[in-house]
C-alpha cells in the first residue's frame, strides 16, 4: 500500500517521466554521457516546478545543501563531465550512498549531487536564455551546457 507521501507526490513523479519522455522525441540518446544525464534529470526537475511550483520539486534536488556544497559538486562533476557511458557516469548523478548500496565507485558526492547539480544548471540556463521548459526540453545537451560555461566557475544559488 502507497504512503500518503507517495500517493502525494505521485504528480510530481509523472511529470518528471514524462520530460523524459518528450525530450526523447527530439533527442537521440547518447548511451548516458554525464552531460546528458544532468541536463535531462535538471530539465525533468524545472519542468515540474513550471507545472506545480518548487513544492513539487523531488527530494533528490531539495535535500542537498546547494549553497553549502554547490562548488564541490559542480567541481567534482566539471572534471568528470568528459564520460560518455551511462555506467562512469551513474556515480556522479546518483552520489556516494547509493553508490555504497550498488558497488559503484565512491567519488565524493552527496546523495543525488547529480540530480541537484543538474537542477541547478538548468535553472541557471533558463534564466540567462529566457527559453521556456518546454523548448528547453528539446534542445541537445551541448546547447544547454555550451550556453552556460560560467556555471562552473561561479557560486550560483
Amino acid at each position: 500500500m502507497p504512503s500518503t507521501s507517495t500517493i502525494n507526490s505521485m504528480k510530481s513523479l509523472i511529470a518528471h517521466e514524462v520530460n523524459h519522455n518528450m525530450r526523447y522525441q527530439y533527442i537521440d540518446w547518447d548511451g548516458g554521457s554525464l552531460i546528458e544525464l544532468i541536463i535531462a534529470e535538471g530539465l525533468a526537475e524545472n519542468y515540474i516546478e513550471s507545472l506545480y511550483g518548487k513544492a513539487y520539486i523531488g527530494p533528490w534536488v531539495t535535500n542537498t545543501n546547494w549553497s553549502r556544497d554547490n562548488v564541490k559538486i559542480k567541481n567534482t562533476i566539471y572534471n568528470h563531465l568528459h564520460l560518455k557511458h551511462i555506467f562512469e557516469s551513474m556515480p556522479y548523478l546518483y552520489g556516494d550512498d547509493i553508490n555504497k548500496l550498488q558497488g559503484r565507485p565512491i567519488v565524493g558526492l552527496s546523495h543525488a549531487a547529480g540530480y541537484a547539480c543538474g537542477y541547478h544548471l538548468v535553472k541557471y540556463f533558463l534564466q540567462k536564455t529566457n527559453i521556456p521548459i518546454e523548448v528547453a526540453t528539446t534542445l541537445p545537451a551541448h546547447k544547454i551546457i555550451n550556453e552556460v560555461t560560467e556555471f562552473w566557475h561561479t557560486h550560483t544559488l
